[in-house]
């Protein structure tokens, strides 16, 4: 049966080594939506470059090009890590990096999640230094959790998709805003003839 409801767009934001992640992610986000969508009149939609970039040449770096198709209309980000940080930007660390950076910038709700499994045995040690250097930068920005299992990350997402929908859903919206305000009285034309 149809119902209306609200859609927030999820970025789903990584380097290549957690591809497994990439594709638990969405499952977690299709399984949200089956249990409380109609319940709470949101739709959760996965956004990934994959399936939501689409060739453009502009003269800008492929990043930016990214930001404006989907990174910054998204509305939470859903980050993964694991050994390594991934590719260099002009203006980043990397492509998942500038994407959080964007998003803190919007002030927009991340959710980013840091694997503790085993490293892989062909590990890039000068990656995992990088990886380790950005998180520490974030340690106490309360923005990651760690996971040490594919199953503990569909839990603690699961549980936090639910958090940050229920955060949203209880901020007022532009229109209750504008409803809220105290209305300016002023005097009509009619009162003065009196």
């Amino acid at each position: 049966m149809a119902f209306d409801a609200k859609v927030l767009q999820v970025l789903i934001a990584s380097p290549s080594d957690v591809a497994q992640e990439r594709d638990t992610i969405p499952k977690v986000i299709y399984k949200w939506n089956d249990v409380h969508a109609e319940h709470e009149k949101i739709v959760l939609l996965p956004v990934k470059w994959e399936t939501h970039s689409s060739t453009e040449y502009s003269g800008e770096d492929t990043q930016e090009i990214l930001n404006k198709q989907f990174v910054r209309n998204s509305d939470i980000l859903v980050g993964a890590m694991w050994s390594k940080l991934g590719t260099p930007t002009v203006k980043s660390n990397s492509g998942t990096v500038e994407e959080i950076e964007e998003f803190i910038r919007l002030q927009k709700p991340i959710k980013l999640y840091f694997s503790t499994q085993g490293l892989p045995h062909n590990v890039d040690l000068d990656e995992l230094m990088r990886l380790r250097s950005f998180k520490t930068n974030y340690q106490g920005q309360g923005i990651y959790k760690e996971y040490a299992s594919i199953e503990e990350l569909q839990q603690l997402l699961f549980d936090d998709l639910t958090r940050e929908v229920r955060k949203y859903k209880a901020r007022p919206s532009n229109e209750e805003k504008i409803e809220t305000q105290p209305k300016q009285i002023t005097e009509s034309p009619d009162l003065k003839k009196n």
